[in-house]
């Protein structure tokens, strides 16, 4: 029997009109006349809905496996005895994973998921600041409290001012970021200059630029020069 004929068979035994059927399957009664007649035949995800409302194997929906169209339809509530998968049951199962493996394999092309959040830094070429001041450290000598605002502001992000002296030696001083704001404490060298940079780093990345140039009179006095600026 063939499949447009066991369509109609096992539908019939089950009391099932092509008007049901077709609201089962969501599509027009029109679709299931066709198939019944031979037109057309149904796409893969509507040829298992209806071996799952027909309750029937593929194989025998097919009309590849004879069986008694009445005996399918006085089945009862039973579950089936357990039987050996046939080569089309098979290679159906086959078909199936493969295209979910290829729609896998899509979606991964097209959706790579959710981007990681750039750095503050990236794409910029250059650091500056909009303003800068400096005093004693309150109590201290030989040590000035630097306040500034840098032009890329951002919490994940480490700022340090780096001193350069004259001889070519180098101290770094962490300054603590809030609300825009930079504050460090640096130390200078009594009666030589000195020069302090700000360096800004996201962990593999850095920018720097020029801050202030300083030298300590020893009386709590300084001559200066503010790089920033220029």
């Amino acid at each position: 029997m063939s499949f447009n004929q066991q369509l109609a068979a096992l539908r019939k035994a089950r009391g099932i009109s092509q008007e049901n059927l077709a609201d089962m399957l969501g599509v027009s009664r029109q679709a299931v006349s066709k198939w019944e007649t031979g037109e057309t035949q149904p796409e893969m995800a509507n040829l298992l809905a209806l071996c799952s409302i027909l309750e029937v194997s593929p194989n025998q929906l097919m009309g590849w496996e004879a069986e008694d169209t009445e005996e399918a339809a006085s089945e009862t509530a039973m579950p089936p005895a357990p039987r050996k998968m046939s080569k089309f049951v098979v290679t159906l199962a086959v078909i199936c994973v493969c295209l979910a493996l290829a729609a896998g394999i899509l979606i991964g092309k097209g959706e790579s998921g959710p981007a990681e959040p750039a750095s503050p830094l990236e794409g910029r070429e250059s650091i500056t600041v909009t303003s800068f001041i400096y005093d004693f450290r309150p109590g201290q000598i030989l040590e000035l409290r630097m306040t500034f605002m840098p032009t890329i502001a951002d919490e994940s992000l480490t700022y340090e001012i780096i001193r350069l002296d004259n001889a070519g030696n180098t101290k770094t001083y962490e300054a603590s970021y809030k609300d825009g704001v930079c504050v460090a404490d640096v130390e200078t060298i009594g009666w030589d200059w000195a020069t302090y940079n700000l360096r800004v780093s996201d962990g593999e990345n850095f920018l720097s630029c020029p801050l202030f140039k300083v030298k300590d009179d020893n009386d709590y006095s300084y001559t200066h020069e503010e790089l920033w600026k220029q």
